[in-house]
């Protein structure tokens, strides 16, 4: 089928060579197969040429070329390819940054409901390095892509609700997403809990809680959970006072 242009066999064949899948690893014929298949505009084709010359691990690494290949299968509506090189822009280190191309690529894969895609546009609204600030549009991508549970949007807008540099501060919102991000292990919003928990500016002292979130961030070596636990347990306000147990995770925190 292959030999008579059909471009799903194509794109097969150049599966199967690309992963040795019951036949020897050889990546120039899963190259070649590829290309025949993307010719005949098979997108998924066109998105593993994509790959192979940007990621350069089998071949030279050619961001042009990959940039080519992105580019048509972005044009079939691949949202990964459109991620891809929204990524390629965004970063700029292949390319000159080109926050335009980077948001219209961004756009379109979020329009597709991909996560990460609306997590970077937050981002690019959020820090406002290349486009003004709008914290408006930033919270709106991170809430769509919080809602999908990607834990670094519900951690950033855990943020905005805790931080009161953007919004007026709303505690309960600020647990509701660092809640959310700690529960897939995000050791950052982990901390955040534990010191929410700590602090009796915020909520109701609740020690217990403190120690359980400043522990899961521990549990990650992150350096300031671990001397928080050290404090806790050197000071011993709420808890008994152990010194071994301070010792230990201040020297973990060294």
């Amino acid at each position: 089928a292959a030999d008579q242009n059909h471009s799903y066999a194509q794109f097969t064949l150049g599966v199967f060579y690309f992963e040795g899948i019951y036949v020897k690893q050889d990546i120039n014929k899963s190259i070649r197969y590829y290309s025949l298949a993307a010719d005949h505009n098979n997108r998924k084709a066109q998105l593993n040429l994509g790959a192979i010359y940007a990621e350069g691990r089998f071949v030279t690494r050619d961001i042009n070329k990959a940039i080519h290949y992105y580019s048509l299968a972005a044009d079939q509506n691949d949202p990964q390819a459109q991620f891809n090189l929204g990524v390629i822009y965004y970063e700029g280190k292949d390319v000159e940054v080109n926050i335009d191309q980077a948001i219209h690529y961004l756009s379109l894969a979020a329009n597709q409901n991909r996560r990460d895609a609306q997590f970077n546009l937050g981002m690019i609204y959020y820090e406002g390095k290349y486009v003004t600030c709008d914290i408006n549009k930033a919270i709106d991508y991170f809430t769509f892509s919080a809602d999908q549970n990607l834990p670094q949007a519900q951690f950033y807008l855990g943020l905005i609700y805790f931080e009161e540099k953007y919004v007026l501060r709303n505690i309960n919102k600020a647990i509701h997403y660092f809640t959310l991000a700690a529960s897939q292990n995000h050791p950052q919003a982990q901390f955040n809990l534990g010191f929410i928990y700590s602090e009796s500016r915020y909520v109701t002292w609740d020690i217990l809680k403190a120690i359980h979130y400043y522990s899961l961030a521990a549990n990650q070596n992150h350096p300031q959970a671990l001397f928080k636990l050290g404090m806790i347990y050197y000071e011993g306000k709420k808890v008994e006072r152990n010194i071994n147990k301070a010792i230990n995770y201040i020297t973990l925190a060294a």
